[in-house]
């Protein structure tokens, strides 16, 4: 990390030299600054609406390209600590919201955040006809 700058691992690249992508934690506050205001779902908590925001526009802004997203960004950014920030990021992938695409933080590359791709709100439970 240096300054405002933080370098996320993404991969190996010719050589075995590593790769990472320049995240600007000013990029990502603005970025949240973008979606705090316009939650999305239905969720116990404002927090999980401002985080699924956060995920679409970070996904609009990396186009078809999956978007990073650590638990201790999101739990900064969201003001609660990372494991709270962690669980939340499950629930949206076990929701149907956003998927997992790479798994960051294992053995072989402890530092990579993980990789999402956003999909959309949950889906309301249709109403049944009687």
């Amino acid at each position: 990390r240096s300054g405002n700058l933080t370098l996320i691992h993404i991969g190996t690249g010719i050589g075995g030299r590593s790769v990472e992508h320049p995240v600007d934690a000013d990029y990502l506050q603005q970025a949240f600054d973008r979606a705090k205001d316009q939650p999305i779902g239905d969720f116990e908590s404002l927090k999980i609406g401002q985080l699924l925001s956060l995920c679409g526009v970070l996904q609009s802004d990396r186009g078809d390209e999956p978007f990073w997203i650590s638990a201790r960004s999101a739990g900064q950014l969201l003001e609660v600590n990372h494991m709270q920030a962690w669980r939340w990021l499950r629930l949206l992938v076990g929701e149907g919201c956003i998927e997992e695409v790479q798994k960051g933080g294992q053995a072989h590359n402890p530092r990579a955040a993980t990789r999402y791709r956003y999909i959309g709100p949950p889906e309301e439970p249709e109403m049944g006809h009687e």
